[in-house]
């Protein structure tokens, strides 16, 4: 598979703000990537940039060798319009979902082919005929389109296609929008976050209705998108933005462990039967976990459950009445966080300023770990507290 679309050193700023700062991506054609990263990290400016939205301020675009992006009017190169990229066949869809709700689905369906005769004024008046018959053409594609695609029989698109868009569900609208997408003829598609909002039947059947499109049309996916079982079960590779720079790449932990096998993965630490707490306040309570290793697992509950005492039990910074912890099957109960962090195990504490930033050789505690507490993540594993 060769290199469908190519982003180097994108950079973009609104005033004295970095959305995008050195920015590269490469896709390969008849696959499905994602982009992940927080809110912020500048996913959907370099969406508007690689759309012809935004013109960069550097770097460059490229979609099957033909450099796309648009400078500024300073430079030589001036890039295409958005509508000259869609063309092109590079097509993206909105976070938002922007159809037209005055109109309805099938309206708005029909307005999405390329090419068509009817949009010029004097050939909608003076080639009557040919709007006409095209018009019917691009009538019968819809169709096969909206009646064929099984995702949209599920979701009961073809039965509301005379339904107002305005009235539609949100994961009904996402599915227009892509459906409109499919409509321009495209060979890579850009999605911004397709399941937001979404049922959890409606996320399955968009995630299905994508991996079909690749397999089937061969098409090519740039997936932004904040449901990380979406991204881990869908998606590979993946690159994480953040602060409008590229800072990872990885395949996805399930294409390259399989789905769901965290059960054959060994216990990397161990806690058994711990009650901690302060003072005489008990916290914890014959609490048990297993952390797998090569994933990440989710303490999860409310304010005041216990998920920090947790933390801080470990590395021996609150009080532990009972209980044994492990790492790699060497029982580390009650040693100091200093000496934790040089058989590889660290913390991450809630509130900057918390927790231990002593320094040891000119590093700081805990330099290169293997297991941290990482914060929001893709988690193998969820334990409520």
């Amino acid at each position: 598979m060769g290199v469908i679309f190519k982003a180097e050193e994108v950079s973009l700023a609104f005033g004295g703000i970095k959305a995008l700062d050195g920015f590269s991506i490469e896709l390969e054609e008849n696959t499905i990537t994602a982009l992940i990263g927080p809110n912020g990290a500048g996913k959907t400016t370099f969406f508007n940039v690689a759309g012809g939205i935004y013109p960069p301020d550097g770097g460059a675009v490229y979609f099957r060798g033909e450099r796309v992006d648009g400078l500024r009017p300073d430079q030589i190169w001036d890039g295409l319009r958005p509508d000259q990229i869609c063309m092109k066949g590079l097509t993206r869809t909105f976070q938002i979902a922007r159809e037209l709700g005055e109109m309805t689905v099938w309206e708005n369906v029909m307005l999405a082919p390329k090419g068509q005769v009817g949009e010029r004024v004097f050939s909608s008046l003076l080639r009557w005929g040919t709007v006409k018959k095209q018009e019917k053409e691009n009538w019968e594609k819809a169709e096969v389109l909206l009646k064929e695609m099984g995702l949209l029989k599920e979701m009961g698109l073809y039965e509301e296609r005379n339904e107002l868009c305005k009235n539609l569900s949100a994961g009904k609208r996402k599915m227009l929008e892509i459906c409109r997408a499919i409509m321009t003829g495209p060979e890579l598609l850009m999605l911004d976050e397709p399941t937001a909002g979404a049922t959890v039947d409606e996320t399955k059947s968009i995630m299905g209705e994508i991996e079909r499109l690749r397999e089937e049309h061969g098409l090519t996916f740039l997936v932004v998108e904040h449901k990380m079982d979406v991204i881990m079960n869908l998606c590979n590779p993946i690159y994480v933005m953040y602060f409008g720079r590229n800072l990872a790449k990885q395949s996805s932990i399930m294409s390259r462990c399989g789905k769901c096998t965290w059960e054959d993965k060994m216990n990397i630490l161990e806690i058994r039967d711990l009650d901690s707490g302060y003072g005489k306040a008990l916290i914890l309570q014959d609490l048990s976990i297993d952390v797998k290793e090569g994933g990440f697992t989710a303490i999860i509950g409310p304010n005041g459950a216990g998920k920090t005492t947790l933390l801080r039990t470990i590395f021996s910074l609150c009080d532990l009445y009972k209980g044994t912890i492990s790492f790699r099957g060497k029982d580390i109960t009650r040693i100091k966080a200093e000496n934790l962090s040089d058989i590889g195990l660290n913390y991450v504490p809630q509130f900057q300023g918390e927790g231990y930033h002593a320094h040891q050789g000119g590093e700081p505690l805990g330099y290169r770990p293997e297991l941290c507490s990482p914060g929001r993540k893709h988690f193998s594993k969820s334990h409520g507290l």
